[in-house]
């Protein structure tokens, strides 16, 4: 599993638990994961994939700023760029 397949699994888990509840304890444990597995992958990321590390930190920052839905966008947009599809 790549870095990649990691970070989209963890995006797609921290989509679906701020979509049903935002402010419960796993949705906010699932953002800080997702935070320390940037960091951890963003080296790769400023490489390879420079664009899902933009829409992954400014989540992270919306999530910081307690702005769920815009996170959720964000991470949306993250996951759209981990998964190589083309864009239109």
């Amino acid at each position: 599993m790549t870095a990649d397949d990691v970070l989209r699994t963890r995006v797609r888990s921290t989509i679906t638990a701020l979509i049903v509840k935002p402010d419960s304890i796993e949705a906010q444990a699932l953002i800080i994961d997702l935070g320390k597995a940037t960091d951890r992958a963003a080296d790769l990321l400023t490489a390879s994939n420079p664009k899902a590390l933009a829409a992954l930190r400014r989540a992270l920052a919306f999530a910081a700023a307690d702005q769920p839905e815009e996170c959720t966008t964000e991470l949306v947009a993250a996951h759209h760029h981990l998964s190589g599809l083309p864009r239109h």
